[in-house]
């Protein structure tokens, strides 16, 4: 028999088990194998390392995860569903089904250390509404929230970052921010914190396709349904609805204002394009030229600011100059904010982060 060394450590590479421990061999599975009694440890992500002198050493990591019980969960939203806003509701229906979709798909050489933090958050969160706490108002960092959607009744989420120092009796403005391609609504916050502005509630619309250029109607709907949501349950300034993007969200900026140009007060793209190829269009949906002419005069009244990477190769600086010269000839409220040195990406320095606060600051509608 071969001695083997079982080793357990935390994420800290705190020692939580060791123990040397005999390998057995298993006709039946023509496999070497090992019994011991699992140490009772806390739901997290541990490393498992296997010594011995006479094989290879290994090292795996394993999440142990919570005790979940999401029947259980949803039979205790349901006793407080008449007791809560209907967008409390749908956003907790929203997180038990996506740990239902999440546990039913768990694959044993993935870690899951986020889902341990989702389950902890969903009962917890369940858990306070119980006890007559409105606690999800209380989530200051970015989350999802979710709504019934009109398209087809299901579950439609978006992420939301509020203010620090969030009031419910307060009005804020809002910033409305469109992922880019191959990215979601998650992607968008976590990966842009440079649109998160403190006086301003956040939020990343979920668009239906995530690589659609928000060119379809349905994921127009999602953008509109999204802000409906917040404007129903927040006290925000709808004269003060800031709608930027980043990449292919940069055109869906362009895109989305087209289809509703009343409901945004000010227009910020990012690394964005005006136009986009017979290949991305084939996609299905609507995609105007916004280097036209016909569709260039939609943006003369309406404060722009747009920020580009002369070295840009996923969206083509030379199409955003040739937008920005058609702007300025209209006379259009155009910031532009270009860098010589910068591809497809955002300057990593201040000097990026305060050009674009002190053009929304110019922008807002007392």
């Amino acid at each position: 028999n071969i001695s083997i060394n079982v080793i357990i450590n935390n994420k800290e590479d705190s020692l939580i088990y060791s123990n040397y421990h005999e390998i057995e061999y298993d006709e039946k599975e023509k496999r070497n194998y090992i019994s011991f009694k699992f140490p009772g440890i806390d739901p997290d992500t541990y490393s498992l390392s296997v010594e011995s002198i006479e094989t290879n050493n290994k090292h795996v990591e394993f999440t142990i995860l919570p005790v979940i019980n999401t029947k259980q969960l949803q039979n205790e939203l349901e006793v407080i569903k008449d007791n809560i806003a209907l967008c409390d509701y749908t956003t907790l229906q929203y997180y038990i089904r996506s740990l239902e979709n999440k546990m039913a798909n768990l694959k044993r050489y993935h870690t899951y250390t986020n889902l341990i933090k989702e389950i902890s958050v969903t009962k917890k969160l369940i858990a306070n509404y119980l006890d007559g706490n409105r606690s999800l108002l209380m989530i200051k960092d970015d989350h999802r929230r979710a709504f019934i959607s009109e398209i087809d009744n299901d579950l439609r989420p978006y992420s939301i970052k509020l203010p620090e120092d969030f009031d419910v009796t307060k009005e804020y403005s809002l910033m409305v921010f469109l992922h880019g391609s191959g990215r979601t609504d998650l992607n968008a916050l976590r990966n842009h914190r440079y649109i998160i502005q403190d006086d301003f509630i956040t939020i990343a619309p979920h668009g239906r396709g995530i690589s659609n250029y928000y060119g379809t109607q349905e994921s127009q709907k999602d953008i509109n349904e999204a802000i409906n949501d917040i404007i129903r349950n927040f006290n925000v300034d709808t004269n003060n609805i800031i709608l930027s993007g980043f990449s292919m969200g940069g055109y869906g900026v362009y895109r989305t204002f087209y289809e509703n140009p009343e409901r945004y007060s000010a227009l910020a793209i990012i690394a964005g394009e005006p136009n986009i190829n017979f290949f991305q269009k084939i996609r299905g949906g609507e995609y105007p030229d916004f280097l036209k002419e016909k569709n260039i005069k939609h943006f003369l009244n309406v404060p722009i600011f747009i920020y580009h990477g002369v070295n840009d190769l996923n969206c083509p600086y030379l199409s955003t100059k040739e937008l920005i010269e058609k702007l300025e000839e209209n006379n259009a409220n155009l910031t532009k904010f270009i860098f010589t040195e910068y591809g497809h990406s955002v300057p990593s320095g201040i000097e990026f982060n305060e050009k674009l606060r002190s053009w929304i600051m110019t922008n807002i509608k007392n």
